[in-house]
């Protein structure tokens, strides 16, 4: 029997079914603590919500209270960037057949860009979109949703951290279009606390910060639009989820086989051997809405170990239902 569409969306795409979020994510201390579940290394953070199906608010639990533990963020920042550059095709009239330029690099459709950026996570496409979306626009809308703690101002591979260029556009026929202009480096805030020996100038981001930006991007804005459609599915096929693997193992050893949907934006960087994630987990079973944003400090092979481990552990409490959020239950 064919499914109807509501049918087929509520199994494949289920977060176009969340509230729309009518300002900055609200998120709600849930008094659950993480602590005893699973161990992850020092200098970690992870924040993990449920999502109130009916209002969007988000039911907070933390491990060791690292909601506000400060971090470099790595790729997991391209998650913002991508839906941020839906604004800006919205508001020019772009398709996902369009294509971007800048500089000397190769003009590439968008399609391909964000596809690149998401899935690969390719830092030349970041680099191209992000400027496109522009540092200050960025700035702005991170502290208009809420995010107090955590900055985007810098690209991956140009020493000009918050300095765009030139976006050439042109149409899916080949036709110029009117270029998106250069904008001047901007004067944004430097986090108030670095941590010790980072490089100021970083990238710098928060668990709850996190979980703020999975919410109100996915909560957001027009969500039968196909381009949304698009860079949410490419979430669900990133070339890293550690805390997929740990969901995996839930499935595969409780009877009844519960199940989940995962949009992921994983981050690596090598320079302090960090790992992150930011998480959408929808509970097929129990059609639980759940945010986990989670940083593992150590070799990758520790991150995968304690990031598919707090996982497994975190959901094989809630599909025990021994994991409460709110008063309003699970």
């Amino acid at each position: 029997m064919l499914q109807t569409q509501t049918e087929a969306q509520a199994v494949n795409r289920p977060w176009l079914d969340l509230p729309a979020l009518d300002g900055a994510p609200r998120l709600i201390n849930s008094g659950t603590d993480l602590g005893p579940l699973f161990e992850l290394p020092a200098g970690s953070a992870l924040t993990l919500a449920r999502i109130d199906p009916d209002t969007g608010d988000l039911y907070c639990a933390r491990w060791r209270d690292t909601g506000r533990f400060g971090f470099y963020p790595a790729s997991t920042i391209k998650w913002n960037t991508a839906f941020l550059m839906l604004d800006v095709m919205q508001e020019r009239g772009l398709s996902l057949d369009h294509a971007m330029q800048v500089g000397d690099d190769p003009p590439r459709t968008l399609r391909d860009l964000l596809a690149g950026m998401l899935v690969m996570s390719d830092n030349d496409a970041f680099n191209t979109l992000q400027e496109a979306v522009g540092f200050k626009e960025t700035y702005d809308w991170m502290r208009a949703i809420g995010c107090s703690d955590s900055l985007v101002r810098r690209h991956f591979t140009r020493p000009h951290w918050n300095h765009s260029r030139v976006v050439r556009v042109w149409s899916p026929a080949g036709e110029e279009l009117e270029p998106i202009a250069e904008r001047p480096a901007v004067d944004i805030p430097l986090n108030s606390d670095p941590a010790p020996g980072s490089k100021r100038e970083s990238n710098w981001f928060t668990a709850d910060d996190f979980i703020r930006c999975g919410a109100a991007t996915l909560m957001a804005g027009d969500r039968t639009d196909p381009r949304f459609v698009f860079v949410t599915d490419q979430l669900a096929y990133t070339n890293q989820c550690y805390v997929r693997e740990g969901l995996w193992r839930v499935t595969t050893a409780l009877p009844g086989r519960p199940g989940f949907v995962v949009l992921n934006k994983p981050g690596w960087w090598p320079g302090d051997g960090a790992n992150c994630e930011l998480c959408y987990i929808y509970d097929v079973q129990r059609g639980g809405h759940y945010l986990l944003a989670v940083y593992v400090q150590g070799t990758n092979e520790q991150a995968q170990a304690a990031m598919s481990g707090a996982a497994e552990a975190i959901f094989r409490q809630i599909v025990a239902g021994e994991l409460d959020f709110s008063s309003r239950g699970q």
